[in-house]
């Protein structure tokens, strides 16, 4: 799912669309995304634009449409990939913010979120990964332990600086988002 390409790498792009994924997009977005000559499955639209935006893309078909306002894109497109038999949703944006964090549906998927500058895992219980010296990470939530080889970076809040190449592992008892600097 894209949702922003405002200062986001090209090779961040490019490492998630190697995989021939389903992409999804806003109608705003769709200019940018065929100036980039990147393909996409479905669009997210207002219901008023979807029969314009059908006749306008009729070269790039099939594609499918989600109709519904912009405030209800993300759980329109987590239910239809879900119906889909999709486990997992990588989005594109150029802010994380609390949107990515309420959102009921979140159990039925793994999430994977990119932002300008970092990549935010969605921790259900358990997260386990290896990190090289000064990988800056990350910690969004409450009730977590985090182990490994790092120092807390207490000018940056919940921020993380890995102390030697290793194992960083967390548990929490509560749904976190752990982010990882894109370097």
């Amino acid at each position: 799912m894209i949702l922003s390409l405002r200062d986001i790498r090209n090779s961040t792009i490019d490492e998630l669309l190697e995989w021939s994924p389903t992409v999804v997009l806003p109608d705003i977005l769709i200019n940018d995304v065929l100036n980039r000559g990147f393909r996409f499955d479905i669009i997210l639209c207002e219901e008023a634009k979807e029969n314009l935006l059908r006749k306008s893309l009729r070269a790039y078909f099939p594609l499918r449409f989600l109709s519904a306002s912009p405030d209800l894109w993300l759980d329109r497109t987590i239910d239809c990939l879900v119906e889909s038999g999709h486990n997992a949703l990588s989005i594109i944006t150029d802010q994380f913010d609390d949107r990515f964090m309420t959102k009921k549906h979140l159990p039925n998927i793994d999430l994977v979120i990119y932002d300008t500058n970092f990549k935010w895992h969605r921790v259900q219980t358990h997260f386990k990964k290896w990190f090289p010296k000064g990988q800056e990470i990350r910690m969004v939530g409450s009730n977590f332990e985090i182990t490994g080889y790092i120092t807390s970076n207490r000018d940056l809040g919940d921020s993380y600086i890995t102390e030697y190449n290793g194992m960083i592992v967390v548990s929490c008892s509560e749904p976190i988002w752990f982010g990882e600097r894109i370097i």
